[in-house]
């Protein structure tokens, strides 16, 4: 397993060497961006952020009916889910259904080992661009290193996708912006845990374009029943670091800054205001 591991991140490396899709750092544009996470404070921002600068939403943003209103000049997918060939969950066909009629440019950012498949879903709409970066990093996932650094601003590179706003930030760093706002990002599970009788850990998902109040559901790992407390403690743990690590990245650009906008956060890392 490991072995596979390594030698197909090697190949993607060898690959995104004369690969012309991937995020490299671009230099400092001088402009603002705005990331709209999905967490449920985000519905309090919405109506101050329909006429804004450059937008970037993640995701299922598109099945608001705001999407449409704020037409988002970039837009993240991480999660594999997304890229299925067979057996399409029905909130994905209706991801693919909604962005086939996007009527503005729009860059979509996708891990570069799921490029053909997406662009094969959306190769009729010519308002779609698509950029690559990688899912899974290639060194330590817990440190930022002058390699990493380097080898981030090459695009060669990238910190550990443990959700979606996580290589967001980064592709907005490459892509240049000098200012960084954070909306909706969250990040409040742990306030949201419980354990149940049967010693499953549940949680209340909430999001900011949920249409019915969230109930508790045990947290699937997709691979054989539930996560236990201790193996998502290390995927938080992993999480937060990863933010601290962005911010030493854009601290090495120089002229990039990260500011949280979001009321609640859990989120250590970044300025605020």
């Amino acid at each position: 397993m490991m072995k596979n591991k390594i030698l197909r991140n090697l190949w993607l490396v060898f690959y995104s060497l004369f690969c012309k899709t991937k995020c490299v750092y671009k230099g400092p544009n001088g402009k603002v961006v705005k990331i709209l996470a999905n967490g449920p404070s985000l519905k309090d921002d919405l109506n101050n952020l329909i006429e804004t600068d450059a937008t970037c939403v993640l995701n299922f943003f598109c099945l608001d009916s705001i999407f449409w209103q704020i037409k988002p000049r970039h837009y993240v997918l991480a999660d594999p889910a997304f890229f299925t060939e067979e057996n399409t969950p029905s909130n994905v066909a209706r991801l693919y259904e909604a962005i086939s009629r996007i009527d503005w440019d729009i860059t979509f950012y996708v891990p570069l080992r799921y490029y053909s498949v997406f662009r094969s879903k959306v190769t009729r709409n010519k308002c779609i661009f698509i950029k690559t970066f990688y899912r899974s990093p290639l060194l330590n996932v817990r440190k930022c290193t002058s390699l990493d650094k380097y080898m981030y601003k090459k695009g060669l590179h990238a910190p550990s996708a443990q959700n979606v706003l996580i290589p967001s930030i980064f592709i907005m760093l490459n892509e240049g912006y000098e200012r960084i706002f954070l909306y909706g990002a969250d990040h409040s599970w742990i306030s949201q845990m419980v354990v149940n009788d049967k010693n499953q850990v549940c949680l209340v998902d909430k999001h900011f374009y949920d249409e019915k109040e969230p109930i508790l559901k045990p947290w699937l790992n997709g691979v054989e029943g539930t996560f236990k407390m201790h193996e998502l403690m290390g995927i938080f743990h992993i999480v937060f670091l990863t933010y601290h690590n962005l911010e030493k990245y854009a601290r090495y650009l120089g002229n990039a800054k990260i500011l949280n906008m979001t009321v609640g956060t859990f989120i250590d890392a970044f300025n605020r205001k």
